[in-house]
């Protein structure tokens, strides 16, 4: 958060200093009063002389002697100076800067003497390390599977990892990249983690029944469609088609196909749909040469 002087005048007193840790309500630094207190006192008094006046034209109004017009402009006199006193009081606390947030007072270009010359000028930032967002972009092909409220892990470069929740995912894709923004909030309670450092993002996916085999062991339909040739409980052979869900370096994850099943690892290219074989089963690691053709 930018904290900004809401006053002109001369800066008197620097209390906090860049790298400082502070207090929402703490002080930061303090602007030259110069006649704010003896203008407020000047406005209170008037205020408390227009209240009497107004109290005394509604009575005078009450006994016949007062008319209606006298009793309203006594009444807006009073809001007028009521407004002037909460706007000078305002103007007087501001000449005190305080943290409107916690945290680390991350810079304070400010020094004593300086002078603000307008309303907004910058007095300092400070950062909130207790709450971060890692910023990361997933590619179109993926957007579809990050949702809302998913728990996912980011892990930074010194190996430290923290759980976060995903609050943001983008609608529209980066005009050269294509891809999506996704942001994941993390709760750092100690504010270890600095600002603007790169972390890797774990994003948790549609979750998708898989089976992992050896690529060998693919094959095509007549139709020129991937999948894996299977032998069915009566020993005839089944064709499935099969999508690749990825591409890992012990073997390929396909989706598509029953949750057990008998997957022929040798010999799949002499035998066909529909055709009836013996059968030698063993595991993917210790299957021997077995399917042959049957009556």
């Amino acid at each position: 958060m930018t904290v900004r002087a809401q006053v002109l005048g001369h800066v008197v007193d620097v209390v906090a200093s860049k790298g400082d840790v502070v207090k929402a309500g703490d002080v930061i630094l303090h602007i030259d009063p110069e006649d704010r207190k003896g203008l407020l006192a000047e406005s209170v008094a008037r205020m408390k002389q227009r209240k009497i006046a107004y109290e005394a034209a509604r009575k005078l109004r009450k006994g016949g002697y007062s008319s209606r017009l006298s009793v309203a402009t006594a009444k807006a006199d009073l809001a007028a100076v009521r407004a002037q006193v909460v706007r000078m009081k305002r103007n007087l606390d501001n000449t005190t800067v305080k943290a409107p947030m916690a945290g680390i007072l991350n810079s304070l270009p400010i020094k004593a003497g300086d002078y603000f010359d307008k309303k907004g000028a910058i007095v300092g930032r400070i950062v909130d390390l207790s709450v971060m967002v890692a910023l990361g972009q997933v590619a179109e092909r993926d957007i579809s599977g990050i949702a809302l409220g998913k728990t996912s892990t980011v892990r930074l470069p010194n190996g430290r990892e923290y759980s976060g929740e995903v609050t943001f995912v983008g609608s529209a894709s980066h005009a050269l990249t294509r891809t999506f923004p996704v942001e994941v909030s993390l709760n750092i309670i100690d504010g270890s983690v600095r600002e603007g450092i790169t972390a890797e993002i774990k994003l948790p996916m549609k979750t998708v029944f898989a089976h992992r085999i050896s690529p060998a062991l693919l094959t095509l339909d007549g139709d020129g469609k991937v999948g894996v040739k299977t032998v069915d409980e009566n020993n005839i052979i089944q064709f499935h088609r099969v999508q690749v869900v990825a591409d890992a370096q012990d073997g390929m994850w396909l989706a598509g196909l029953p949750a057990k099943i008998r997957i022929i690892s040798v010999g799949q290219e002499f035998v066909r749909v529909g055709q009836k074989v013996d059968v030698i089963e063993g595991t993917l690691d210790t299957m021997i040469p077995a399917p042959k053709s049957g009556g």
